[in-house]
């Protein structure tokens, strides 16, 4: 390939990344919101919620809070996001919500919570 293609390549690339960018911009709640609930840091949810910020917030692929704490398995989190009135019903990009990824991963605790 000439380097002008792959020039225009890069531009068009940069261009869609960098306009995607905006479509999925987090404050500094929301992003720390969603990490705590991979980590299980149940404290910073709590302190998180207490903010009354969107619970239901959504990542760049679509996950919310909850889901990505069912993924890992993280029972309190999970407990302290449906307390806060989590959709339990969001689906992310893939079509999956949070009791979907509890069952595939065999999170007991979480799917009871979940159904």
């Amino acid at each position: 390939m000439n380097r002008k293609f792959l020039l225009y390549i890069f531009i068009i690339l940069s261009l869609f990344v960098f306009q995607s960018s905006f479509v999925f911009a987090l404050n500094q709640d929301e992003e720390t919101l969603l990490d705590a609930s991979i980590f299980g840091d149940d404290d910073i949810v709590e302190k998180i919620l207490e903010k009354n910020i969107d619970v239901n917030i959504q990542d760049d692929v679509g996950n919310t809070a909850l889901i990505l704490a069912a993924m890992e398995g993280h029972t309190k989190v999970v407990a302290l996001l449906l307390q806060s009135d989590a959709d339990k019903s969001i689906v992310n990009k893939h079509g999956n919500n949070a009791l979907f990824y509890a069952r595939q991963r065999n999170h007991r605790n979480v799917i009871k919570l979940l159904e």
